[in-house]
């Protein structure tokens, strides 16, 4: 296995899922809850917690569910990771999954869009 299964591999692909499903239902309750206008005329919820809820959101993730590419798993067996330091690396894919949740979002929804209208 080569360092790319890590981040090309199912495990990623379904977090970051997790993490574009979580960041638009957060985003959905905020607009609910406070309105769409006065979210983004928000500075502190546009341009800081949204942005870092995909990241975040992948890291929890990654931390409280046991599913992380082989490569991954089989590298900190491997260095003899354990303990808060395992947790730190799983948390570090994790958020990196979620810093590319958005991108995979943004294409798979042109995507969409660019088959909406074909029949």
């Amino acid at each position: 296995m080569s360092p790319l299964d890590i981040i090309y591999s199912w495990q990623a692909i379904l977090c970051a899922v997790a993490c574009v499903g979580v960041t638009e239902a957060v985003k959905t309750a905020i607009d609910v809850r406070i309105g769409s206008d006065a979210r983004k005329r928000s500075a502190l919820l546009s341009r800081l917690v949204l942005p870092m809820l995909p990241i975040w959101v992948g890291a929890l993730y990654a931390v409280a569910i046991p599913m992380h590419p082989e490569a991954l798993g089989a590298y900190l067996e491997s260095q003899g990771v354990e303990g808060w330091p395992r947790v730190a690396a799983l948390a570090a894919w994790g958020g990196a999954c979620g810093q590319f949740s958005t991108w995979i979002y943004d294409r798979a929804e042109r995507l969409i869009k660019s088959n909406g209208g074909q029949r």
